[in-house]
């Protein structure tokens, strides 16, 4: 995600993309925070990070992420031929939050605080929401599969839902607008695998059922 950042923010603020870039890994903050203070060294780091970003691009838009998750699903659309996993308009902007444990979180202790730790500094982003939409996709059942199927799908917390391995691309990473520690994606649903519970969502476990995708998304 942090490398999608990068390839989607260069062509429009290069030293920008580059700062957050170096400042949101552990292992390129000290050097970097360092060498701007002293302003030495900087170009070696901003290539070294242009560098790693540009190893990655070519991939991203086709390398698929996995997600699971327990879906609600809705009642039987003998239209659709299935049950969806949707509500319009409510699951066009479905989202799954990562935090960055590689980013620097470093701590000092004011006097004044009497020990209290407080953040200090800027740290990068240590956080991604990614967005997607569920809109169109649906578990498929013919009216006779559709009663031996809810019989069988898992309930959670009072609602009919099934387990699901989802995985997707992204489009693109943004710094978000209300915070500057946090990225804001945008991602495309490829596909959606039904299990049984959550523990068996793997990706060496067979699926009790693909799901489906009609219509846009």
């Amino acid at each position: 995600m942090l490398a999608s950042y990068g390839a989607a923010n260069l062509p429009s603020r290069r030293d920008g993309t580059l700062d957050r870039y170096l400042r949101s890994q552990t292992k390129t903050f000290d050097r970097y925070v360092a060498a701007k203070e002293v302003r030495v060294g900087i170009e070696p780091l901003q290539q070294e990070a242009l560098a790693e970003i540009q190893a990655v691009a070519p991939e991203l838009r086709t390398k698929r992420f996995l997600v699971r998750a327990n879906f609600t699903v809705q009642a039987y659309d003998a239209q659709l031929g299935g049950f969806p996993l949707f509500q319009e308009p409510f699951d066009r902007n479905a989202s799954v939050r990562y935090t960055n444990d590689d980013v620097r979180m470093a701590r000092a202790t004011d006097g004044a605080t009497r020990g209290m730790s407080v953040i200090v500094g800027d740290y990068g982003f240590n956080a991604a929401e990614v967005g997607f939409s569920k809109i169109g996709w649906f578990l498929p059942a013919t009216p006779d599969q559709a009663v031996q199927m809810l019989e069988k799908l898992s309930r959670v917390g009072g609602e009919r839902k099934i387990a699901v391995a989802m995985t997707y691309t992204l489009d693109r990473c943004d710094p978000a607008d209300n915070a500057t520690d946090r990225l804001v994606c945008k991602a495309t649903v490829q596909s959606m695998s039904g299990y049984r519970n959550l523990d068996e969502a793997q990706p060496d476990t067979k699926p009790v059922v693909e799901l489906v995708h009609r219509g846009p998304g």
